[in-house]
């Protein structure tokens, strides 16, 4: 195999992705070598991970989150939106949500499944994405109040669906999502968006790492402090230029 021609041909790929597959290439050789299946691994220590750095993502403020909760008007796409913002569910734990998985009684959110969202197909899954996945995540008043608002009266089945009943295709989805991210064109506004702003208000309550990490469903806490990181450089210079501006004022 030649391992240069492989990183060749994703020359158009980004950075992150080539270093994925860089690691993954690396341990399956190494795992070769120790197993006597090779004698030298071909993955060259001085192979690096080349392609464009990842954009960092942007998050969005408290107030471009009451913005959109005020001009979203779909009844469906406002759901995705609050349970969003309001539990940091990735797109997938979001659709493969049912009513059930909302515990009115004890006020939390049940995250147990995962969807697997194709174009004209989504399938339903307990593998979630990380071990971590699996959590119990509070219900919170306005959420709660949304979905007995505009939930089924009998609370059954997934709270996105088709009319078929079955959790919604990719096509769909899209659909749906259009109806959010048109609010704020000037942003890049995704489901991953959507949830590292509940994350980054967690961090701005107060709340510590790990249970952050918790309720972002996490597996590990350098995941929790990649998005703080952010969080507090961001919070750092404004707080900078608050002091610049008051110095001369």
């Amino acid at each position: 195999m030649q391992i240069q021609a492989v990183m060749a041909n994703m020359a158009d790929k980004s950075n992150s992705l080539q270093s994925k597959v860089l690691i993954a290439l690396r341990d399956i050789f190494r795992a070769a070598v120790e197993n006597g299946l090779i004698a030298k691994s071909p993955v060259s220590d001085r192979l690096k991970a080349r392609g464009k750095p990842t954009e960092e993502k942007v998050t969005l403020t408290p107030d471009e989150e009451a913005a959109l909760l005020n001009t979203v008007k779909n009844p469906r796409a406002k759901t995705f939106l609050l349970l969003c913002l309001r539990t940091g569910t990735r797109r997938g734990e979001a659709l493969a949500l049912r009513y059930e998985d909302i515990d009115f009684t004890g006020k939390r959110v049940h995250i147990r499944r995962n969807a697997i969202v194709k174009e004209h197909e989504t399938t339903i899954s307990d593998e979630l994405k990380t071990k971590a996945g699996r959590r119990d995540v509070p219900l919170s008043e306005d959420l709660e109040a949304w979905l007995h608002e505009y939930g089924p009266k009998d609370k059954a089945g997934y709270i996105f669906s088709m009319r078929n009943g079955q959790p919604l295709t990719l096509s769909a989805f899209r659909s749906m999502f259009r109806l959010i991210s048109r609010e704020l064109p000037e942003k890049h506004i995704t489901a991953h968006i959507l949830r590292h702003a509940y994350i980054t208000r967690l961090f701005e309550a107060g709340l510590d790492i790990k249970e952050i990490q918790y309720l972002a469903g996490h597996s590990t806490v350098d995941m929790t402090l990649s998005v703080y990181t952010h969080y507090d450089r961001e919070s750092r210079e404004a707080e900078t230029a608050e002091k610049v501006r008051a110095a001369f004022a």
